[in-house]
């Protein structure tokens, strides 16, 4: 997942196709935000995934591949 510095804090967001700093389709960190370009690289027969380049979201489902994650107990006593 791609990292932008920003002052002392690290703001994580999601990008994907294209290049670095042009994604074919980006969320922001909050996933309330993004934007989607006209064209990419990575993907052929690109289409623009959304009606307008930039969007608010509404919904996000995240799906996981990989062995179930061990959650640590991090209470403090």
């Amino acid at each position: 997942m791609p990292s932008v510095s920003v002052g002392a804090a690290f703001v994580y967001v999601q990008g994907m196709g294209g290049q670095f700093e042009y994604f074919g389709l980006w969320l922001d960190a909050e996933f309330g935000k993004g934007h989607c370009s006209e064209t990419c690289t990575t993907y052929r027969d690109y289409k623009m995934l959304s009606a307008t380049k930039y969007f608010e979201i509404d919904c996000v489902e995240v799906w996981a591949v990989g062995p179930e994650f061990k959650h640590e107990d991090t209470e403090v006593r």
